[in-house]
């Protein structure tokens, strides 16, 4: 009996090793030619080139680029020169988390497991958070971040208005810099801290908080914390 149990016990491990296994957000290049990039701008340095049906791991989602891995090989990638696998030939639909960063939960939201706001939790997303938008299920949406996919409250969700010009700003040597929800001080309004160097898209600078894309997130920080000269130049 005890073998036999054993036996059973040794089938299921496969079985719960598979409903465990990491979501993925896979890409193909649709463009003819395309490249991953050293920085998220037009005319960077070509890290890698690709052609049409090139495959890739997106690992962060951004409005104008992603960042990706080919193999071991990562940069950046135009949106505009990828399909997402996910979305089955639909159009890409990339919106943005927006909640007030005064509500109970600080400025975030949760991700479900189903469509009802009764369904497991998967984590909390920020108000900033770049999502990939499938389908509208009710007053649910059935999102997909890098490396998750679940639920959101519709009304939590926003169309990213676009940057009129991207230019790259790069947070200062020798400083850790914070990417906040909005032009606040506060532990509640921090995102991620940002290392010494790390290039973000820089959108606008009102009143001395610039506002960024980085890391998968629109967001604050404070402008004085960043330059526009690369690290060594």
């Amino acid at each position: 009996m005890k073998r036999l149990l054993l036996l059973l016990v040794l089938l299921m491990i496969p079985c719960i090793a598979l409903a465990d296994e990491a979501f993925t957000l896979t890409a193909a290049v649709t463009a003819e030619e395309s490249a991953l990039l050293a920085l998220p701008i037009e005319g960077a340095e070509t890290v890698l080139s690709l052609s049409t049906g090139d495959a890739l791991t997106v690992t962060v989602l951004g409005t104008s680029y992603c960042e990706a891995a080919v193999g071991e090989v990562s940069g950046y990638i135009a949106t505009a020169d990828i399909a997402f696998d996910v979305m089955d030939g639909e159009p890409t639909r990339l919106m943005v988390i927006d909640c007030s960063p005064t509500n109970q939960y600080h400025g975030r939201i949760t991700m479900r497991t189903e469509a009802s706001t009764k369904s497991k939790a998967i984590r909390k997303l920020e108000k900033g958070c770049i999502v990939l938008v499938l389908e509208d299920v009710g007053d649910m949406t059935h999102i997909v971040l890098p490396d998750a996919e679940g639920y959101v409250v519709s009304k939590h969700l926003d169309d990213i208005e676009p940057a009129k010009k991207w230019r790259i700003a790069y947070v200062d040597p020798g400083v850790n810099a914070w990417l906040r929800l909005d032009s606040r001080y506060g532990k509640n309004w921090m995102i991620c801290r940002l290392a010494p160097g790390t290039p973000v898209q820089f959108i606008s600078n009102p009143n001395g908080w610039a506002e960024v894309e980085v890391a998968g997130y629109r967001g604050r920080m404070l402008a004085h914390n960043l330059g526009f000269e690369a690290p060594g130049e």
